[in-house]
C-alpha cells in the first residue's frame, strides 16, 4: 500500500495523519501486472495533487520490480481519476458498464440524496516495462477498435491468422467466479472444447437464475479460435467491452459482458478523452446489436 501523510501546516492541529491511500493487488503469485485500486483521498485534502503523487510513486515502484504494467478502473461519475491516469501515461483499453455497486457513493462529489445507480468505469492500462511480443487472434468483427486500443497503448503485438486446423478437445476448460455480494460473475476461458457453446449457455442460465446482474466473459487472445468463437457468446447476448492486457501467462483477454436486468444510464457518465467516448459509443452500439 502507498500512504500519503499530511505534513505540518496542512491542518490546524499541526499533526500528521493519513489522508491518502493507494494499493497494488496482484491477480496471482508471480504476476507481471497488478491492479491499482483502493484509491482514496480525504475530501479535506483534495486539490493538492495527492492522487497523482501516489500514482507517480506507484509507477516508479512498478518499473523497479519489473512489472509489465498496472491497470486500474476509473469511475465515470467524475473526471478526476480519468484525468489523473491520462496525466501519467495510462490509456483506455475497455469500458466496464455498471461495474460499481449502487451502494457506493462519493462524498463531496455526488449530489446528496441522488437515486443510487450502478456506476460504470473506464479500464486503464499503464505500461511500465516492455512486455513480450505476443501473437494475438482478434475477434473478426472487432478488429478495428481493438487495433486502435493496441496502437493507443503502444503494445508489442503481432496479429495472427487462424489456420482452422486445431485439435479441439471435447470439454472446454474455463473458470467461473461469482461474487454474490456485488452481484457479479467472471467466466474465464482457458481452452475451447466442442461443448463451448453449450457450456456457456448452461452457465449463463445458472447466473440468470441466481439473479447475478453483471456477467463478464474473458476469451484468450492467444488462442486462434477466439477469432471466431466469440460469435457463440454474442448469440447469447454477450457484447464486447474491451481487452484486459497481460493478465496471466496467456497474455491478453478480450472481455465481453452480459447485463442481467441492469439499466445503463449514460447521461450520468463523465467521459474525459475523445477515445473513451468513441469506445463507449462502439460498446453501446454492440450491446444494441446483440440484444
Amino acid at each position: 500500500p502507498i500512504l500519503i501523510v499530511a505534513p505540518h501546516g496542512y491542518d490546524d492541529k499541526n499533526t500528521k495523519e493519513i489522508v491518502g491511500h493507494l494499493a497494488l493487488a496482484y491477480p496471482s503469485i508471480g504476476a507481471k501486472v497488478a491492479d491499482s485500486g483502493q484509491a482514496v483521498v480525504d475530501p479535506r485534502y483534495r486539490g493538492h495533487n495527492l492522487f497523482k503523487r501516489m500514482k507517480s510513486f506507484m509507477v516508479e515502484y512498478a518499473q523497479q520490480v519489473g512489472l509489465y504494467g498496472v491497470y486500474s478502473e476509473a469511475v465515470t461519475v467524475h473526471p478526476y481519476t480519468q484525468k489523473g491516469n491520462l496525466s501519467i501515461g495510462a490509456y483506455e483499453t475497455g469500458f466496464l458498464l455498471c461495474f460499481i455497486p449502487d451502494s457506493m457513493n462519493f462524498k463531496k462529489i455526488q449530489d446528496e440524496g441522488a437515486v443510487p445507480f450502478r456506476q460504470s468505469v473506464v479500464f486503464f492500462y499503464l505500461r511500465t516495462n516492455p512486455e513480450p511480443n505476443r501473437i494475438v487472434y482478434i475477434p473478426h468483427r472487432h478488429q478495428t477498435i481493438i487495433d486502435k486500443i493496441y496502437k493507443r497503448n503502444n503494445f508489442n503485438r503481432t496479429y495472427g491468422v487462424a489456420s482452422g486446423k486445431l485439435i479441439i478437445p471435447e470439454i472446454t476448460e474455463a473458470n467461473l467466479k461469482i461474487i454474490e455480494s456485488i452481484q457479479m460473475s467472471y467466466i474465464c476461458v482457458i481452452n475451447y472444447g466442442y461443448d463451448f457453446s453449450a457450456m456457456l449457455k448452461h452457465r449463463l442460465a445458472e447466473l440468470i437464475e441466481k439473479k447475478i446482474e453483471i456477467n463478464f466473459l474473458d476469451l484468450p487472445m492467444s488462442h486462434p479460435d477466439t477469432a471466431t468463437m466469440y460469435k457463440e457468446a454474442e448469440k447469447l447476448g454477450f457484447f464486447f467491452v474491451g481487452i484486459i492486457p497481460e493478465i496471466d501467462e496467456q497474455g491478453d483477454y478480450v472481455r465481453f459482458l452480459y447485463l442481467n436486468g441492469v439499466k445503463v444510464e449514460p447521461e450520468k457518465y463523465c467521459l474525459v478523452s475523445d477515445f473513451v467516448q468513441e469506445l463507449f459509443d462502439y460498446i453501446i452500439k454492440e450491446r444494441e446489436r446483440v440484444s
